[in-house]
């Protein structure tokens, strides 16, 4: 304090501090106080009268103030208010409560302390993560009367982890890979669905991230269209019911399994067996099958068929196969013969899933079979003389029934019997019926039998094949039983002797190489007896009939002519000699029967400009002699096939006659017609 003295008594004093020293930093003066009050005294005389100025010095202070950020995108269900711890030194730490959008201010903090914030850990939520928390700035220094800001920062986030889609695939063609759609579809209760589609190739993985973790992840696939002759099987998985849950921070897995199986079709193989003559055949045949598209092989085996029944069923053949059969080697069997064996079909196509494709074998085994030819020969009967025989035939086989029948068979021919075949190891016995009548004073001598087989009885034979494979041989040998049966005839002269007849047959006209045989019929005859027979003669050839008795006259007949060749007409034979004269002597009679065919219809082409015009009135079915024009220019000859038309005149009722020349010889000739246009 400072005493200021000599001032007089009744003075009134007014005390100011007008300025203040400059205040310590971080303080500030206040303004200043004084005692009295109003700094205002009166000098007393020989008093001291005081007045007391008082000053204070205040620390500067600022503000704090905590402001709070959340970033909750997830929409976590967070807590309202948020606990921050502040540190600005000594004595002014604490900690305050604040909400985004609801700063908490620190007031009083002196001037140049520094503060820092560091909040309290929010309550954990469920399903969600708090990330660390951020401070901006990280520190503040107070400044005077200032509020200065520090922002605490939250964010809040769903926890999340991946789901692996992964894809294997097992079968199907060489470098078929896909692509399958994947799809997934991730739900939590109260929360919105997650879903989408993947391709994925086989072998291939695929991560789908940034799925809530909780959420139930299900997983599924539509197959793709398969590869030509392929079927996928449904999906498997791995977990098998294909739901995994999703894991914070974890890949959870998904394995989609496919799996291509080749389409199939089955092949049935069916045998069927003839067996007509009871073989004892085996119960089963092998038959091989292969299946293949084009080079592969995709099938092969062997399966045994019992024929009869509804076969063997190959199965898993893949379609598109064309598989082929081929039946065993089959086990010979004595005394019977396997026919080739035929397919219906060979080859067939496996060409649907799931269907059955049948193919056949078919066998026929027979009995082996040969056939009984039985020979004539006849000698020292009559020249023309042409008998049949009839010849009868037992064929016996121990535990068979017998095969009988009869044949009839011509001097010089053989004849085969039964047509079918009589099964091999027969025993076949020939017997010769009633034999035919013989011409007059002719007899039958005993039959004799020989066997082409050189056993003894000659006519009991073995039924055999009927030809035989001989080594070094280029074609089969005959080797069929045959049985000869040789008869033969022996003349005895009459007691008045006996002569002969020969008939000689001619014929003229017709094509070259026609010449058929003729039956010609003969009577022989006296007022004692007759003896009368047929002959069968070739033109320009004679047959005699020996022992006619003498003093017997022969007279000839034709028989009816059998049908001319075509284009020739029969004309009427001529028989020259019959009636013979009496036989005398032993002398031989002659006939000549002479036949001639005329030629045939000759046609000729006449131009339009000639008409043939027959020269008197005729009778339309008779013959027609014509006179023919120059104008018609008729061929000096006329070839055979054409046509020969002439205008009628003359000939009432008909506009046009085809006449065809009856034979080719000069003009004028005689022609006969054919109306081909009747009016």
């Amino acid at each position: 304090s400072k005493v200021v003295t000599g001032i007089p008594s009744g003075y009134e004093c007014v005390v100011s501090e007008p300025s203040l020293p400059t205040a310590p930093t971080g303080y500030t003066f206040s303004s200043p106080s004084f005692d009295p009050a109003d700094a205002t005294v009166s000098i007393v005389k020989g008093q001291t009268v005081s007045v007391t100025t008082q000053n204070t010095l205040t620390r500067d202070t600022g503000s704090l103030r905590i402001l709070k950020s959340l970033t909750n995108n997830d929409d976590a269900t967070v807590q309202s208010s948020f606990l921050v711890d502040y540190n600005c030194g000594v004595g002014f730490a604490d900690q305050v409560s604040v909400a985004p959008g609801s700063p908490a201010t620190v007031p009083g903090i002196p001037t140049g302390s520094t503060c820092t914030v560091t909040e309290v850990s929010p309550t954990p939520v469920a399903g969600f993560t708090w990330s660390t928390p951020s401070y901006t700035p990280s520190s503040v220094d107070i400044d005077k009367d200032a509020v200065v800001d520090i922002t605490v920062g939250n964010s809040i986030t769903r926890d999340r982890g991946s789901l692996e889609l992964s894809k294997t695939l097992s079968g199907g063609p060489a470098g078929y890979s896909g692509p399958f759609a994947v799809d997934f579809v991730c739900t939590i209760d109260g929360g919105s669905d997650r879903s989408g589609s993947r391709a994925l190739d086989a072998g291939e993985s695929v991560e789908v991230t940034g799925i809530p973790s909780g959420y139930e992840c299900v997983v599924s696939e539509t197959v793709p269209t398969a590869p030509v002759g392929y079927s996928f099987a449904d999906p498997t998985f791995v977990p098998s019911n294909a739901t995994v849950t999703i894991v914070k921070g974890q890949t959870v897995s998904v394995t989609t399994q496919n799996t291509l199986s080749r389409d199939t079709g089955s092949l049935k193989v069916v045998k069927s067996l003839s067996n007509v003559d009871g073989a004892g055949v085996p119960s089963t045949f092998g038959i091989d099958y292969e299946c293949r598209i084009d080079s592969t092989v995709t099938k092969s085996g062997s399966v045994d068929v019992a024929p009869g029944t509804t076969g063997q069923t190959v199965t898993g053949v893949p379609t598109g196969s064309t598989c082929t059969i081929t039946e065993q080697a089959l086990t010979p069997i004595s005394g019977f013969t396997w026919a080739a064996v035929s397919y219906d079909p060979q080859s067939v196509e496996v060409t649907a899933k799931g269907e059955t494709f049948t193919v056949q074998a078919a066998n026929s085994i027979t009995r082996d079979r040969g056939h009984l030819r039985i020979s004539k020969t006849l000698s020292g009967t009559p020249s023309g003389y042409e008998p049949t025989f009839d010849v009868n035939y037992v064929c016996t086989y121990e535990g068979a029934d017998d095969i009988t029948g009869s044949a009839t068979v011509a001097a010089g021919d053989s004849v085969v019997v039964t047509e079918e075949g009589i099964p091999t190891g027969y025993e076949c016995t020939v017997t010769e019926g009633a034999l035919p009548a013989l011409p007059l004073n002719y007899g039958w001598s005993t039959p004799s039998y020989s066997n082409n087989q050189e056993t003894l009885p000659g006519n009991v034979v073995t039924i055999v094949d009927d030809l035989a494979v001989v080594q070094d041989e280029q074609e089969p040998v005959d080797q069929m039983a045959t049985v000869i049966v040789a008869n033969s005839a022996t003349f005895t002269p009459p007691a008045g002797g006996s002569g002969a007849l020969s008939v000689t047959k001619t014929l003229s006209g017709g094509p070259d190489g026609f010449a058929p045989a003729f039956q010609i019929s003969y009577l022989c005859s006296d007022s004692a007896g007759s003896v009368s027979g047929a002959v069968s003669v070739f033109p320009g050839s004679t047959v005699t009939v020996d022992g006619i008795p003498n003093g017997y006259s022969c007279s000839v007949t034709e028989d009816d002519l059998s049908g001319a060749p075509e284009g020739y007409e029969w004309a009427a034979p001529q028989i020259s000699g019959s009636p013979t004269s009496a036989i005398a002597n032993n002398a031989t009679v002659s006939v000549t029967v002479a036949n001639s065919l005329t030629g045939g219809p000759i046609d000729v082409n006449v131009p339009e400009a000639g008409t043939v015009v027959p020269e008197t009135p005729v009778d339309p079915d008779g013959p027609v002699t014509v006179s023919v024009p120059e104008s018609a220019t008729l061929p000096s000859s006329i070839p055979a096939g054409g046509v020969f038309y002439a205008m009628s005149r003359g000939v009432p009722g008909w506009l046009l006659l085809l006449l065809t020349v009856s034979a080719a010889t000069a003009l004028g000739a005689i022609f006969r017609r054919r109306v081909t246009n009747p009016r």
